[in-house]
């Protein structure tokens, strides 16, 4: 029961409720799940956490080995720079300014640019952004981020700026899936937006976070909490994007997005 007190404690410490009434609703439903003894320490965990509706909010057994993601890589074909994009993590350092040089190098040998971020789940959202600069020759306020700092709730605009030097203003289709989410939604945001670029697939996963970690042990196992510190707001909407999630201009299966975006542009650039 500690356990399980401890990591509320820690989520109506961190988590940034609305309102009052937000708090009341997660706190009463959490002490029952806290009090009922045909819960599992471990089940009682995941329950609360499922209350905050956050993909951010989860419980994980502690792995010592880290997670390798693909790096981007690109192609050139039917007069398109077709770049994919796995993961925004970090864990690779910042790529950012060698994502931008291969579509520097590449971008005077087509016609339209594909970005293709179906499989991407987030990561740091410092490079999804610094990437995303260069499609941009003005400032495009996507959205606002609700934070929680120091008992107060605390509001900022998010506001991607454009690149310094560069700027690219070939045709331009993201590629995005139900998989999408976190970093990866907040790269998708001004290009949503500002519709600088046809999003084609699916709707996104919905999930904002920035999520803390807090490390417990139940039966000689130790988890890790990931609990969010921030919920956003997409432009113009009062809902957080776990409701409201990114919605593709052309909806199909994740599966078809490739080949509508090349037949998007090839009937475009004839």
């Amino acid at each position: 029961m500690d356990t399980i007190q401890k990591i509320l404690d820690k989520i109506i410490q961190t988590y940034p409720f609305l309102n009052d009434q937000e708090l009341n609703t997660f706190s009463k439903a959490a002490k029952e799940i806290a009090s009922n003894k045909d819960y599992s320490e471990l089940d009682a965990i995941k329950n609360i956490l499922k209350l905050l509706s956050n993909n951010h909010a989860d419980i994980k057994v502690v792995s010592s080995g880290g997670i390798k993601f693909e790096k981007p890589s690109y192609v050139l074909e039917n007069n398109l720079l077709i770049v994919t994009i796995p993961s925004w993590s970090k864990s690779q350092g910042d790529f950012s300014d060698g994502l931008i040089k291969m579509c520097c190098d590449n971008v005077d040998k087509c016609k339209a640019v594909i970005l293709d971020v179906r499989e991407n789940q987030g990561g740091d959202s410092t490079i999804a952004h610094k990437f995303a600069s260069i499609f941009f020759n003005k400032p495009v306020s996507y959205g606002k981020f609700v934070r929680r700092i120091n008992n107060q709730i605390v509001s900022s605009q998010g506001i991607l700026n454009p690149h310094k030097s560069i700027f690219i203003d070939k045709p331009l289709a993201i590629l995005i899936s139900k998989k999408c989410y976190s970093s990866n939604e907040l790269f998708i945001a001004p290009f949503k937006i500002s519709k600088r670029a046809v999003l084609i697939g699916q709707k996104t996963a919905g999930g904002s976070g920035n999520p803390v970690s807090e490390n417990i042990t139940i039966d000689n196992i130790q988890y890790r909490v990931r609990i969010p510190t921030w919920r956003f707001f997409l432009e113009g909407s009062d809902k957080p994007i776990e409701e409201t999630v990114i919605i593709p201009d052309i909806e199909c299966d994740s599966s078809q997005a490739m080949e509508i975006a090349v037949r998007y542009f090839t009937d475009k650039i004839k």
